[in-house]
């Protein structure tokens, strides 16, 4: 679909933050003030800030300098003071948004998964799609150093996140676009046949790959801001992830193995995402080898394992496990642990008693 410059600025007026508007990078409106909306938006931040306490409210706002009236005139509509200075992320949305969704995608509908379909998956491939395309740019040869199977997670990945996003706002539509469809007397009986609630769903997916998908996020602007913010971060720290198993390969050959070859699967969303949406990942190579990666140094690991070490030199009753770690300050590499139960008494005996020296 085509996207004019007009259109991008509606959105990114109306995904605007509060710190925004009160920004020089936002003008008032005031030849259209809706003075119901700026009251209920007004109402609906002391609910949030102070649980609907006015003077608690005012209070607050005063620790930034401000009051009711300062920030009145920021919570109607407002416009860009400068049109040609636009937020990154709107280039990747624009970018999206122009990508046809009935032309041929099976380079990305790969990702999706018969057994376990996301609610609207159709709807989000040109996304995934730009940001492969985006990822691929960036690393260059180093995209080879994982197989197919590895890149189809990646992108899997982005997809399931996306669908989050998406969940509420396309069910409500969705719900609409159903109910405007029915006749009067189906919705009174509260029924819809599971054929014609198929049939529904495609045209539903049908309209939005058609044209609708641009009104939809200007009436949901906030989205389509986290959508291009999420593709961009997704972007930018799987890069990086590339970038860093390129430059430590001969580390991790040294450290590890000699023989490793491509990376065959990777798990992913092991911790919960820091640093602009950053996790640990564990990394299986085609010779077997199995690593974990953290995207944050590992200095306390290393440190923790050199104590260890000088236990065991000491003498201690049971030799603690020692685990090779590559520290690189910004991240690192860890040799990858398998959890197992006990295999006997004796080993149950092993654990407890290994259990009270960690303690």
């Amino acid at each position: 679909m085509k996207v004019s410059q007009q259109d991008l600025i509606k959105i990114v007026e109306r995904a605007s933050t509060l710190s925004e508007r009160l920004s020089d990078r936002f003008i008032p409106d005031k030849q259209n003030v809706n003075d119901k909306q700026v009251h209920s938006r007004l109402e609906a931040w002391c609910q949030v800030v102070a649980k609907g306490n006015t003077e608690k409210f005012a209070k607050r706002l005063a620790w930034d300098g401000l009051n009711t009236n300062t920030v009145v005139d920021i919570l109607g509509d407002v416009r860009l003071a400068d049109t040609k200075q636009l937020p990154s992320w709107t280039e990747t949305l624009w970018e999206a948004l122009e990508v046809d969704l009935n032309t041929d995608n099976s380079d990305v509908e790969r990702c999706l998964d018969p057994e376990d379909p996301i609610p609207f998956e159709e709807v989000y491939l040109p996304f995934v799609q730009v940001a492969r395309q985006k990822l691929i740019a960036q690393v260059g040869e180093s995209w080879h150093l994982l197989t197919e199977a590895v890149h189809i997670s990646l992108e899997r990945q982005l997809l399931k996140k996306l669908g989050i996003l998406f969940a509420k706002s396309l069910h409500i539509e969705f719900s609409l676009f159903k109910a405007l469809k029915q006749s009067p007397f189906t919705l009174l009986l509260g029924r819809l046949q599971s054929s014609n609630s198929r049939e529904q769903y495609q045209t539903f997916i049908n309209d939005l790959k058609a044209g609708k998908l641009l009104s939809f996020f200007q009436k949901y602007s906030v989205l389509a801001r986290l959508v291009a913010t999420l593709m961009d971060l997704w972007v930018e720290e799987k890069a990086e992830f590339f970038q860093r198993l390129a430059l430590d390969w001969p580390t991790i050959q040294q450290t590890f193995q000699d023989d490793i070859d491509q990376v065959i699967a990777i798990q992913l969303n092991l911790s919960d995402p820091h640093n602009r949406r950053r996790s640990v990942m564990i990394l299986t190579f085609a010779s077997g080898l199995k690593l974990v990666y953290k995207p944050r140094g590992l200095s306390l690991e290393a440190a923790y394992f050199q104590l260890l070490n000088w236990c065991n030199q000491q003498g201690s009753l049971l030799p603690f496990k020692l685990l090779k770690v590559i520290d690189c300050k910004t991240h690192g590499w860890m040799e990858y642990v398998e959890h197992l139960p006990c295999k006997d008494e004796a080993a149950a005996q092993r654990y407890y008693q290994l259990g009270c020296l960690y303690v």
